[in-house]
């Protein structure tokens, strides 16, 4: 029987915990209440998920240069580092994932994979459109690399995969398709500190770095969020990928600034893996218009608007929100 997403959530998008903007690891234990929810899985699958998967698979297979990076000396390792990503998902979502510890069935593809952790299988259980089109990519791929796709290809998550080494930690394996303007690439091979160096306003950050690769290979799972206001719809923000950009224009038609310019969230979770000398970092990317948001949200009114209102200029810069901020403000005043 063919898997519907109706088994699964509408979409519930979270929101900042704070209402002050401050560049800062802002972690939470998973299984914390914020915001009036209880955030206990790493994996956070709604209604959207085949349309995200489609996506993935896109882009996957178009730039897979841009998204998808990983280097190590230690294959098997890391192997075993993004199977136990899919046992925690199998774990969480029992309607879309089943199986033992070497075998693991993706219902909602039609799909099964079966690992060693020098290679892994892919098999078809049934026919499925999409789960047809990721095993035929699947299939072109070798070694890790095909592990990695795999775990993208099966969850709305982006995923990183850090590995300890004696200077804290570094990025091993990325397979991020909907990065918020940054390039995955840069960060293949790169500990913390230099990860968030090109962010502004960075200094506490840096100073926490060493606190928090430990934190992430030792500690948690924790969660956090970050958010971003931008003018185009899509999930994919990599800079090299064609977006809509700010139009001054559209500030004479203020009514219309809440379908055109758009809320973007990030829910990000930590997994220590002890044991493997890794840690794992999911991103789940949300993209929803202001008027849609604060429709369905209104209380996040008021939020936002402070929240807007304390980014620093130099943040503003970095996160392409400057020309947004005064009419956005002003947008939020105007239509309570």
């Amino acid at each position: 029987m063919a898997f519907s997403p109706d088994l699964l959530t509408d979409p519930d998008p979270p929101f900042m915990v704070q209402d002050r903007f401050e560049i800062k690891a802002d972690v939470f234990p998973l299984g914390s209440v914020l915001n009036g929810r209880l955030e206990q899985n790493h994996f956070a699958e709604d209604r959207l998920l085949f349309s995200y998967l489609q996506k993935k698979l896109d882009v996957l297979q178009q730039h897979p240069e841009r998204h998808r990076a990983l280097t190590t000396d230690d294959p098997q390792g890391l192997s075993h580092a993004l199977w136990t990503a899919l046992q925690v998902y199998k774990r969480e979502f029992p309607q879309l994932l089943s199986g033992h510890d070497t075998e693991v069935d993706l219902k909602h593809l039609g799909l099964r994979l079966h690992w060693d952790p020098h290679e892994i299988q892919v098999t078809q259980l049934q026919d499925h459109a999409l789960g047809t089109q990721v095993l035929d990519h699947l299939q072109q791929q070798q070694g890790v690399t095909r592990l990695l796709d795999a775990v993208s290809l099966s969850a709305q998550e982006d995923l990183v995969v850090l590995r300890q080494d004696p200077e804290g930690g570094h990025a091993e394996a990325l397979s991020v398709c909907f990065p918020s303007g940054w390039d995955p690439r840069e960060k293949l091979g790169v500990g913390f500190a230099g990860i968030h160096h090109p962010v502004a306003d960075h200094q506490r950050l840096l100073k926490a770095s060493g606190n928090m690769m430990r934190a992430i290979f030792h500690k948690g799972p924790f969660i956090r969020f970050s958010w971003g206001l931008t003018p185009s719809p899509d999930l994919n923000a990599h800079p090299e990928h064609p977006r809509t950009l700010w139009n001054p224009l559209w500030e004479a038609e203020p009514d219309l600034l809440g379908e055109k310019i758009f809320l973007r969230m990030e829910r990000q979770t930590t997994l220590a893996l002890p044991e493997l000398q890794r840690g794992l970092f999911t991103i789940r990317v949300y993209v929803n218009s202001l008027s849609k948001t604060l429709t369905r949200n209104p209380e996040l009114r008021p939020r936002l608007h402070n929240l807007l209102s304390s980014v620093k200029p130099d943040v503003l810069e970095y996160k392409g929100m400057q020309p947004l901020k005064a009419p956005i403000l002003r947008y939020l005043e105007s239509h309570k």
